[in-house]
C-alpha cells in the first residue's frame, strides 16, 4: 500500500488517537454530522498502514516507520524477568525459603505470617494426602512429576 493522506483524531481533552478518519467514513454523511468535532484533534499526516504506525499523543506524536526499531515494553522486560525467577525458583520454593528463614531469626512471628505459615502447612498435608488417595483409587490413572519428566526426557533424547 502507498502512502496516502490520513486524517487521525485524538482526544481534545488528553491527545490520546482515537482513530482513523478513512475516506469511506468521511463520505458517509450519517457518521460525519453525528461526529462531534469539538472533542477531538485533527490532524492530517502522510501514512501507509503497512509500513507505519502512530507513535504518541496528538502534540509530541509522530508517524514512525515499522522498520525503525524493534519496540520493547517495559512491560514484557519485567514479565521476563519475573519467568527468570519463577523458573529458578517457583512460587511455593520461595514462600518455604522466606518462612525457614524466617523461623531461623531471632524475629516475632506476626498473626498474618504465622496464619500464612499454618495455611501452607496444611495445604501441603492436604495435597501428600491427595496424592497418595489418586495414586491408590483405581478410579484413577495417577501420574506423578516424576512419571511426567523421564516421560519428557525420553521424548528429548535424540
Amino acid at each position: 500500500m502507498a502512502t496516502e493522506k490520513k486524517t487521525f483524531l485524538f482526544n481534545a481533552k488528553n491527545g490520546v488517537m482515537t482513530a482513523n478518519l478513512t475516506e469511506t467514513l468521511k463520505n458517509a454523511p450519517d457518521i460525519m454530522n453525528n461526529l462531534d468535532l469539538t472533542k477531538f484533534k485533527v490532524k492530517e499526516v502522510e501514512f501507509d498502514n503497512t509500513t507505519h504506525y502512530w507513535d504518541g499523543d496528538h502534540d509530541s506524536g509522530s508517524v514512525k516507520p515499522m522498520h525503525d526499531k524493534t519496540i520493547i515494553r517495559e512491560a514484557e522486560v519485567i514479565h521476563s524477568a519475573n519467568i527468570r525467577v519463577l523458573e529458578a525458583f517457583p512460587l511455593h520454593k520461595q514462600l518455604n525459603i522466606i518462612i525457614e528463614m524466617l523461623d531461623q531469626s531471632d524475629i516475632p512471628n506476626t498473626e498474618k505470617f504465622t496464619k500464612l505459615k499454618d495455611h501452607v502447612k496444611a495445604i501441603k498435608e492436604e495435597t501428600k494426602e491427595q496424592k497418595k488417595v489418586y495414586a491408590e483409587d483405581p478410579a484413577f490413572e495417577y501420574v506423578s512429576m516424576d512419571e511426567e519428566i523421564a516421560k519428557a526426557n525420553k521424548v528429548t533424547d535424540l
